[in-house]
């Protein structure tokens, strides 16, 4: 009987152990799969941060184009329906400047509903901006 209940309790105490074990191992599991997701995240913003980079360095070079000839147009035109189209025009270039300029500076970034299932990053806000 002494032997029985000596081997029931190491039995009882390898189970233990062994229930010890599968729980450090799925909390290794759970660490590793959020350590790989956010690799991935990482991996991916990367990507799409360069690819904002690369897009903004190209818009702004046709943007100073049209920035000096709507200059230009508007120093040699008397016309003032013409000058305020050219200023309108003039703004909206500034705003794209805006635009590409927050882009690149975009180190975070949150997603915003577009069209129907549709998302798309809103630039002007990070994560922590929408949680306030």
């Amino acid at each position: 009987m002494k032997g029985t209940a000596r081997k029931s309790r190491e039995f009882l105490r390898e189970i233990a152990a062994l229930e010890r074990r599968v729980r450090e191992l799925e909390e290794y599991s759970a660490r590793h799969r959020k350590a790989d997701e956010e690799e991935r995240h990482n991996a991916r913003l990367s990507a799409a941060l360069e690819m904002a980079g690369a897009i903004c360095h190209e818009v702004n070079q046709p943007l100073q184009i049209i920035s000096a000839r709507i200059h230009l147009l508007s120093m040699d035109n008397p016309d003032d329906r013409t000058r305020e189209a050219l200023e309108m025009m003039n703004d909206q270039v500034r705003r794209i400047g805006t635009i590409t300029r927050e882009l690149m500076g975009l180190k975070k970034y949150s997603n915003r509903d577009y069209i129907g299932t549709i998302k798309i990053t809103d630039i002007g806000r990070t994560p922590e901006e929408e949680t306030r």
